[in-house]
């Protein structure tokens, strides 16, 4: 599964060079000591979101959790196009969460009940709070 994600990924030199430069910012804030700025959305190309999915063998049996969602595209694919019991997301930055709730209601092509299946939460991972979101989805599934 990785193995064909990280060809893909390395095909790409676009996403790379972001993912790189993300990393590299990131690196030189915590070695000067100041707070690390949040690493940027970077939505996950169509194909690469349908070859995980497919490679972790989704299904109707499926609920697929997605810890940092960006704009729900895996969550939402899930559902969607594999016929996944439930898609959940988690995204920290509010701003892109509320990209996902949007991308979700703009979504032409989910049904009613896809829609009910597609479940999205915005969490701060750094709030102690904000982790029981977290905790809560995984109990559910246990």
């Amino acid at each position: 599964m990785f193995d064909t994600l990280i060809g893909f990924l390395s095909r790409n030199g676009s996403i790379g060079a972001r993912i790189r430069e993300g990393k590299a910012a990131r690196s030189s804030a915590l070695a000067s000591g100041s707070a690390a700025p949040p690493s940027p959305f970077l939505p996950t190309p169509h194909a690469v979101v349908s070859e995980l999915l497919r490679a972790a063998r989704v299904g109707p049996w499926s609920t697929v959790l997605d810890i940092g969602c960006g704009d729900a595209r895996v969550p939402l694919a899930a559902v969607r196009d594999f016929g996944a019991e439930r898609g959940i997301g988690v995204e920290s930055l509010s701003d892109v969460y509320e990209r996902a709730v949007a991308n979700c209601d703009q979504t032409a092509t989910l049904s009613q009940q896809q829609r009910q299946s597609v479940e999205l939460h915005c969490a701060d991972f750094a709030k102690e709070q904000d982790k029981a979101v977290i905790e809560d989805c995984l109990d559910r599934q246990l």
